[in-house]
């Protein structure tokens, strides 16, 4: 195999058994929207964590954030599903969100400025088409494997090639330099840790985007999250 993702039946070892190359697993998260997925609640994004069987886990988190295990507004699954989980997994842990204070977050901030529905005039057409989608998606995901899907993953790309194509260009590449910034070190993770299995959990919208660009590198084996959840982890308790 040279590169995409590898399946269940891809000629790659178990997790921690010393091979070269790094499993890596995108999963998505909802963040406060795991409070209106029955199927993917709190609970069960921690069970489903443990059953991936992390020995790195990559968190959407600042390193200050992470280090002080601080409650999230938005991203609640870590203090409902992520944090609890630390001690008992014992993985390596590292954050992929920069520094507070760097200046990547004050261009993101800025350039969601510059397309809200104050500022710009395809700005609420937009927002009415990402109600109606994220209604379709939140009627339709009925478990993890169904977030992870490639049917979301296809959906949410769609969706920003959208935005891309109405938004201003500084909207577009503060989301770019968001996603090179996780996907770098998550990278530096699999570099750093050969032969063992990395979990990068992210928020859902970031996860297609990752998947792809991690395709690309075939020293590592990027794993196929829906069919993890689906035949691995969907029936066990």
């Amino acid at each position: 195999m040279t590169g995409g993702e590898a399946t269940l039946h891809d000629p790659v070892a178990p997790a921690g058994s010393g091979t070269s190359r790094c499993e890596v697993i995108v999963l998505s998260s909802l963040h406060q929207l795991h409070e209106r997925v029955p199927g993917y609640g709190y609970a069960e994004l921690a069970r489903v964590v443990e059953c991936l069987r992390p020995d790195v886990l990559a968190l959407e988190l600042s390193p200050e954030d992470l280090a002080a295990r601080m409650p999230q507004s938005i991203k609640r699954e870590y203090q409902f599903s992520v944090y609890p989980l630390l001690d008992r997994l014992g993985s390596v842990c590292l954050p992929l969100e920069p520094p507070q204070h760097n200046p990547m977050i004050d261009r993101a901030r800025a350039a969601r400025r510059l397309f809200h529905p104050d500022t710009h005039p395809s700005a609420a057409l937009f927002a009415t088409y990402v109600e109606h989608l994220f209604a379709w998606l939140l009627e339709n995901w009925l478990s993890p494997a169904d977030v992870n899907s490639a049917q979301t993953d296809a959906l949410l790309a769609v969706k920003h090639r959208f935005q891309e194509a109405i938004a201003p260009a500084e909207e577009a590449a503060s989301w770019e330099e968001w996603n090179q910034h996780f996907l770098a070190r998550i990278l530096e993770a699999a570099h750093a840790h050969p032969g063992q299995r990395v979990v990068a959990i992210v928020g859902v919208e970031h996860a297609y985007w990752l998947r792809q660009r991690l395709r690309l590198h075939p020293g590592l084996a990027l794993l196929d999250t829906e069919l993890l959840l689906r035949t691995e982890c969907e029936n066990q308790p």
